[in-house]
Formats: C-alpha cells, sequence, structure tokens
C-alpha cells in the first residue's frame, strides 16, 4: 500500500514567483488579466497549475528539471536588443503557464494562456514576450509584485 511522501521541505532559497504589476491595483496586470479571461474549466487548470508550480518553486530546483518534458519544456525564443532570450511553459490541460527564468531564483510571470492549436502565432508570442521585454528595458528596476496563492 502506497504512503504519502512529505511535502517537500521549502528550500533555503525558494524560487519567488513574481509577475509585473501595478502596485496601487495588481489585477489590472498582463498576468492577472490572462487569467480573468479564460473559461471557468481554464481558470480551475490555471489554478491547479499555479498550485503545483508554487510546490515545486518552495523547493529550490530549477522548475523545468520538476516536471517532464512534455508537461514544462521552453515555448519560443525571442531577441531583445539583439540578446535572445527564452520562455518556458508549463502544460496543465488546455492551459499554458509562461515564465521566464529572472537572476536570483526568481521567475517573472508574464502571462497564462489557453492554448487548443499547435503552434502559437507571433501575435501571441509579442503578447507573452511584451511583459519580459518591459523588465528587461527597466533595467530591472521594474517593481515586481510577488505571486502568492492569495491572490
Amino acid at each position: 500500500m502506497l504512503k504519502e511522501v512529505a511535502d517537500p521541505v521549502e528550500d533555503e532559497n525558494p524560487w519567488r514567483l513574481y509577475f509585473i504589476g501595478d502596485e496601487e491595483n495588481p489585477t489590472a496586470s498582463e498576468f492577472m488579466q490572462s487569467i480573468k479571461a479564460l473559461s471557468k474549466v481554464d481558470k480551475r487548470s490555471a489554478g491547479l497549475g499555479l498550485e503545483m508550480l508554487i510546490k515545486y518553486a518552495a523547493t529550490g530546483m530549477r522548475i523545468d528539471e520538476c516536471y517532464d518534458k512534455k508537461a514544462c519544456h521552453p515555448a519560443f525564443t525571442f531577441t531583445h536588443k539583439g540578446v535572445e532570450h527564452k520562455i518556458w511553459r508549463i502544460r496543465k490541460h488546455d492551459v499554458r503557464i509562461y515564465f521566464y527564468y529572472v537572476d536570483g531564483q526568481v521567475l517573472l510571470l508574464p502571462r497564462v494562456g489557453e492554448k487548443r492549436e499547435d503552434k502559437l502565432t507571433d501575435a501571441q508570442k509579442n503578447e507573452i514576450a511584451a511583459p519580459v521585454k518591459k523588465y528587461l528595458d527597466s533595467g530591472s528596476k521594474v517593481q515586481f509584485k510577488e505571486w502568492n496563492d492569495e491572490q
């Protein structure tokens, strides 16, 4: 008979999850608006996916090493000011949670979206990359809004 394994113990250097948002109105952020735009079923999938991401972030392990390659892999790359950057994605049913690795054990969550087609369009890629470009253009001075599960 299987027994439950203990929840991961928080590492002394866990990943911190952030999205770019206005301090006065964080729900107006692109990240939160992308969740709001999902159907009821997809919102549930997004919530489950974020719950698992938060659990894995607490371990301090690289996020893409916590999932199998089908559930988490690079979504696309984009070039910004001559430098190539990689956006990753986590799949939970028809929902994709996109993230970008930032220095210092930080993940920037630019967007959540549904994906029912094989390829992202250029317009979709630009929407997903826009908050990351904003962060990159800021010279790391963008105020992050920390994600927590009470959001």
